[in-house]
């Protein structure tokens, strides 16, 4: 067993599901909570203290205590360079060849700052890993700027976290020393993987990690990094549908003609958004049948609140960061049934390619004034109903 599911996640699904069991069951047995053992199951490797547990619960006489440890030591010795990270290429990549060929010709190119920004779910982080890792096995350094919880880490805790992650050191919380530090660790030729980060939070790093190639995931647009430090941008968005259906056929092992018109409704619900994909696969596996048909983006909420709630958490969290003006826009475009939730934010775009909106600081987005008083002396819902470009003409 061992030899064919050789990762500790495999091996944890192959036995949770020959004893019928859920995540969530496993988790209560294991004293845990079911998105951890959904992390384990793609590749998260659990603590030793979680291992015993499962182990014990799952009936496995120490083979998955054993996978562990052993997962932990090449682990250690890739921190060390001396052996390349586990699962170099990361999880399953598809339809995202014309981004690894971008990659490629920037870095060829001698951009040393690549910033990936899109929104959440689309596999920013699974790209810059794999593409990273590809090109430096055992050198990648990757670092998150989010807490678990959604909180933006400090400069300060971010350039620490960095800097033990490369190996160095430095005893002063003073930022320019901590930078300097960095600079030091920094070997040429690394590559080093910023995730989930906001342009102001990782700008004061950037000159220390100027021998690395640098590679930012963001969900918000990082002009600025483009402008002020010559980093080379792309925008990352959710797969094209051809691409969304063939990764769920290959996550569930399955072929078009046995999933159905089941399989085009789910890449089309989930907006190709290959974390949503992964989660409602992963609930297919565990429950043995797909959602039944027709499949909408509302009938998969309580499967992604079930098996990806960081993606719900991450819409929910953009959405707060909306003024009033544009929540009511976006309102306005989910209640016109526009087809995809990609489709929605053109409105916003629009607006702001019109000038009736202003981007700032930290993704908030503003009325100008003058535009305010216009909407507080006319008729809202007439204004709404005509469009964008019928309130410039009025």
């Amino acid at each position: 067993m061992a030899r064919e599911h050789a990762s500790p996640g495999q091996l944890v699904r192959h036995h949770r599901m020959q004893r019928g069991l859920t995540q969530t069951a496993l988790a209560r047995l294991v004293c845990s909570g079911q998105s951890r053992i959904s992390h384990i199951e793609r590749g998260d490797l659990p603590s030793r203290e979680l291992a015993e547990r499962l182990d014990r619960s799952l009936g496995l006489g120490g083979e998955l205590q054993e996978t562990v440890e052993a997962e932990h030591d090449r682990r250690a010795q890739a921190r060390d360079g001396n052996a390349a990270l586990p699962g170099a290429t990361g999880p399953v990549l598809v339809g995202r060849e014309r981004e690894l060929a971008w990659l490629d010709t920037a870095v060829a190119a001698g951009h040393r700052i690549l910033v990936l920004d899109g929104p959440a779910g689309s596999g920013k982080t699974a790209l810059a890993v794999a593409w990273s890792t590809r090109h430096c096995p055992g050198e990648v350094v990757a670092v998150p700027g989010y807490t678990p919880d959604r909180a933006l880490r400090s400069v300060g805790a971010l350039a620490g976290d960095l800097l033990r992650r490369l190996g160095g050191r430095c005893t002063s919380t003073d930022l320019a020393a901590q930078a300097r530090a960095v600079r030091r660790a920094a070997r040429p030729g690394r590559f080093v993987v910023l995730d989930d980060v906001d342009g102001e939070q990782v700008a004061p790093l950037l000159p220390a990690l100027s021998h690395c190639v640098v590679v930012l995931t963001a969900r918000q647009r990082q002009h600025d990094l483009a402008i002020s430090y010559h980093a080379r941008r792309l925008a990352i968005d959710g797969l094209p549908h051809a691409a969304a259906c063939a990764l769920l056929s290959e996550l569930l092992d399955a072929p078009h003609a046995v999933l159905g018109a089941v399989r085009d409704e789910i890449a089309h619900a989930c907006d190709g958004l290959p974390l949503a994909l992964r989660a409602v696969a992963e609930a297919i596996r565990d429950t043995g049948t797909p959602p039944p048909s027709p499949v909408t983006a509302e009938s998969l909420l309580p499967i992604l609140q079930a098996t990806a709630p960081a993606l719900l958490r991450a819409t929910e969290h953009t959405l707060d960061r909306l003024d009033a003006s544009v929540r009511a826009v976006l309102q306005r475009a989910a209640e016109k049934g526009l087809r995809t939730a990609a489709e929605a934010p053109r409105e916003v775009l629009e607006l702001l390619r019109l000038q009736l909106l202003r981007a700032r600081a930290h993704g908030q987005l503003t009325c100008p004034e003058l535009v305010r008083a216009y909407l507080h002396h006319h008729p809202a819902e007439r204004r709404l109903q005509a469009g964008p470009a019928a309130t410039v003409a009025d």
